[in-house]
């Protein structure tokens, strides 16, 4: 189930990246959860396909556009960690910032159950359930 867990992830950052957000959210569970990062000023949990429709319009509110690359992803059994360089424009501003982040994806029964989002690696490796020294222990 893992190597299909990374396959979603994938198509999760594609589908994301041409805002195909019915897609997205198609292959998540009913009950599924968005939390925010934690240091984010206002931070939300959204629950369900509606919440993560609302997350999704208040973020390209705030946006021009929004694009994710992957930088690395890891298995971590039900879970998958994917460190992302983001790139936005803003919607008022016009400022573009750059950003490295990191999120932790749960899955059950191939479909996707709660997505946390981090800016604390630290954070994310924990999440996911990997230990703070998993570079060191990957060499």
């Amino acid at each position: 189930m893992s190597a299909e867990n990374l396959a979603n992830v994938r198509r999760y950052v594609e589908e994301f990246n041409r805002r195909d957000f019915d897609s997205l959210i198609a292959d998540t569970d009913p009950a599924v959860e968005l939390c925010e990062w934690p240091e984010a000023p206002g931070a939300q949990t959204y629950r369900g396909p509606d919440g993560l429709r609302q997350a999704l319009g208040r973020w390209f509110e705030a946006w021009e556009w929004m694009h994710l690359d992957i930088a690395e992803i890891v298995d971590a059994g039900d879970r998958v960690l994917v460190s992302l360089n983001q790139r936005a424009r803003g919607r008022g501003s016009g400022a573009e910032v750059e950003l490295t982040s990191h999120n932790v994806y749960t899955f059950r029964n191939g479909n996707v159950t709660r997505v946390q989002l981090f800016i604390d690696r630290e954070a994310a490796l924990e999440a996911a359930g990997l230990t703070p020294n998993y570079q060191e222990e990957k060499r």
